[in-house]
């Protein structure tokens, strides 16, 4: 049904009463994921909350768990260009002229949709995390592109999601830079000994330096900073109840979000052993789910806290 969060793309839900909560699994219901058919090259739907269930989310409190599947055809670009290559050529030897560019993205089309019905597939999952106290829609993945896609899922599902993503009143990359440069960074994050950062030349377009594992108070970091260098990421940890490890990034999308051996203990008195029913089972995703939700709820406010406060713009 859940797995812990690894990133985060933040959205600010403006109406949480869009999410209607006694019509929402029937909402769901008329999107479900169903295979890719021989000429699809991709579907997305919605995925039960569990297998064999006729339900589409999952509430605790005022959280709700939506899965999204896509099914994407995988055609190898070799592949392809070689069949169009010969395609293209063999043409041209026909019709002794070149053949223009729009006659070349026709055959390709053709190309690829010869190739559909015989193309393997590939599942993928993204979890979408609905905090209606706090009024924000939380997507797992890294890429604002793969969360729009789910977020479009969403949108057609309710007729409407207004929504827009997170914006601090202090430009984030201005406070990261403050950070490194002061070699700490405001309760309740911390900065260890050894960080990961991205620097970016504000003046250089696609000037960037990746630390990996980079003392911070280094030499190297410190003159990185300077000459019109900016901070763009950096690795942090937050200390509330539990410890979180997580990078943050000028674009407020939380990356490579780790949680403490605490954490994941915590809930350890529920145990699931392999002989255990799916409703036991499900007692400890529920409560994984939970701790995370409020784990995960105080990184991003605490986030947003220190970079100025949520812009209202």
């Amino acid at each position: 049904m859940f797995t812990l969060f690894k990133n985060a793309c933040v959205y600010t839900l403006k109406r949480p009463e869009a999410i209607d909560m006694a019509r929402l699994n029937e909402l769901l219901t008329a999107y479900p994921f169903s295979p890719c058919a021989a000429n699809d090259m991709s579907r997305t739907g919605w995925r039960p909350i569990t297998r064999d269930s006729d339900r589409f989310y999952h509430a605790a409190g005022k959280n709700i768990l939506l899965v999204a599947q896509n099914q994407k055809k995988m055609l190898p670009s070799p592949v392809v260009r070689e069949i169009l290559n010969a395609r293209v050529e063999k043409l041209e030897q026909e019709q002794s002229r070149r053949l223009k560019s729009p006659e070349k993205a026709t055959l390709k089309e053709e190309v690829l949709h010869s190739l559909l019905p015989r193309a393997f597939t590939r599942d993928s999952f993204t979890q979408i995390w609905i905090d209606l106290e706090r009024g924000r829609i939380v997507v797992d993945t890294l890429s604002p592109r793969n969360a729009e896609t789910a977020l479009a899922l969403l949108r057609k599902s309710l007729g409407s999601l207004p929504v827009v993503p997170i914006m601090a009143a202090s430009p984030p990359a201005m406070e990261l830079t403050a950070w490194l440069k002061m070699q700490r960074a405001p309760a309740p994050f911390m900065l260890g000994d050894i960080t990961t950062a991205k620097v970016e030349s504000v003046l250089e377009a696609g000037a960037t330096t990746t630390f990996k594992k980079e003392p911070v108070c280094s030499e190297t970091l410190e003159t990185s900073l300077s000459d019109g260098r900016i901070a763009s990421s950096i690795a942090v940890q937050h200390e509330r109840r539990f410890r979180t490890d997580v990078t943050l990034s000028d674009d407020l999308v939380f990356k490579r979000i780790g949680y403490s051996d605490v954490f994941v203990e915590a809930n350890n008195d529920i145990t699931v052993d392999d002989d255990e029913n799916e409703a036991q089972a499900l007692a400890r995703q529920d409560a994984d789910f939970i701790l995370m939700c409020d784990t995960l709820g105080s990184v991003i406010a605490d986030t947003l806290a220190a970079f100025g406060g949520e812009s209202e713009s």
